[in-house]
């Protein structure tokens, strides 16, 4: 099958350019998405033997609206992920640097808001709950928790997002295993969290909202981890998820993120045991997207 040759192709580039390699001086990059050459219908791996450091990845690249600002999340230590960036400067895109702690950033459509997921200390241990950071004049703001009717959902874990008015998508373990939730914001507060009913026989984590709420891309582990993407209906329910692993090549996706301008497609599939970052040309969204 074509997606198990992009995989062994990709294995062997990765072997060729050492897992462990790290760059002695950050090359000197211009031009949108760090100047790397755009992809087509096929996904390629983002920034090759830039972006490939000993640290594994675990969630997808996000950039800014502006796009002079990207994030994603690794693992440094062990103590769990950290959030790095970049940012494009005077035209010139510099090295990476350790941003805070946590894991799997999203900005909203509108720039304003920095989300992502963290572990924090309660009675038991640990729990992974939903940070949020404000733009302002100076960068983002401090952290602040999402409300408890978020957060108190069981066992959060990988990404989160957001459509244009702020409703909120994540995914959150049952007993059943994981399912996506969605919670409406009215009138600045949120709506206690729903599975998706369509969703609700589906194992699924990491969703992807559109900005406009029209389609969600998300992650199933039916049989191994897989991309799909469902689009929703005028009557405001959602078609069948469709499986992705034939449109963008590769099967063992998740953590999609689509730019802000719609035009690619980030995320993160782990080859011989390493995690690492993919993207594609997203126009094959369109073409999916039923004709009503």
């Amino acid at each position: 099958l074509a997606v198990d040759a992009m995989k062994d192709e990709t294995a062997e580039y990765l072997k060729s350019i050492g897992a462990d390699q790290s760059l002695q001086k950050f090359p000197d990059l211009e031009g949108d998405y760090m100047g790397q050459p755009k992809p087509g219908k096929k996904a390629v791996l983002f920034a090759p033997g830039i972006l490939n450091p000993k640290h594994e990845y675990h969630g997808a690249i996000v950039f800014s609206p502006d796009g002079n600002k990207m994030y994603w999340s690794a693992y440094l230590d062990e103590k769990g992920p950290s959030i790095l960036r970049s940012q494009r400067v005077n035209g010139k895109w510099g090295k990476p640097d350790v941003y805070i702690r946590g894991d799997v950033p999203f900005i909203s459509p509108d720039g304003n808001k920095f989300y992502y997921v963290a572990f924090k200390q309660v009675e038991d241990g640990t729990k992974e709950v939903i940070y949020v950071r404000e733009k302002t004049i100076s960068g983002w703001s401090e952290a602040k928790e999402m409300p408890a009717t978020i957060n108190s959902a069981a066992k959060i874990h990988w990404q989160a997002s957001v459509d244009k008015m702020g409703n909120l998508y994540f995914g959150a373990s049952r007993d059943e295993g994981s399912r996506i939730y969605y919670s409406a914001l009215l009138d600045g507060e949120y709506a206690k969290p729903q599975v998706i009913d369509a969703f609700k026989n589906i194992e699924a984590f990491s969703p992807y909202i559109a900005p406009d709420g029209s389609y969600l891309i998300f992650s199933t582990v039916e049989e191994g981890e897989n991309l799909s993407i469902s689009f929703k209906k005028k009557d405001g329910n959602w078609t069948k998820g469709i499986d992705l692993s034939n449109y963008i090549g590769i099967k063992g996706a998740f953590c999609p993120i689509v730019t802000h301008d719609g035009k690619y497609l980030f995320f993160v599939c782990s080859v011989d045991g390493q995690y690492v970052h993919f993207w594609i040309d997203a126009s094959f969204i369109e073409e999916l997207r039923p004709k009503e």
